[in-house]
């Protein structure tokens, strides 16, 4: 199914919309999680805002700054991250809170690359 570069934008428009509502009660009753999820859908509001200007911005053709590229495919990569963690969460419940993300300075490489899969 194809659809038209404008639908696509309306589409996307009208989800961060419907993402841009008044913030809800905190359901876990903790005050350390109070309106995360409004603050994180707020977020998310500005970054689908700014990828689509961006989208718009740039040309297929355009060589853009190195800095830029990795930057991008930064944002990319922990977008993407957070997703799958949500993702994984709600078909699997809750994940561990308490959690720490390994870093890179903690583990040689090899480590690291373990560490992650693990992880």
């Amino acid at each position: 199914m194809k659809i038209a570069r404008n639908r696509l934008k309306e589409i996307i428009q009208e989800e961060l919309e419907m993402y841009s509502d008044e913030p809800s009660e905190n359901l876990m009753g903790d005050p350390e999680y109070d309106q995360e999820g409004y603050m994180t859908k707020s977020e998310l509001y500005k970054i689908g805002k700014y990828a689509l200007e961006l989208h718009d911005m740039i040309q297929g053709d355009d060589n853009l700054p190195e800095w830029m590229q990795s930057k991008v495919s930064k944002m990319a990569q922990m977008i993407g991250d957070v997703k799958h963690a949500l993702e994984y969460d709600q078909q699997y419940g809750e994940f561990d809170q308490q959690q720490e993300e390994p870093t890179y300075d903690d583990y040689s490489d090899e480590e690291y690359e373990e560490e992650m899969e693990e992880y």
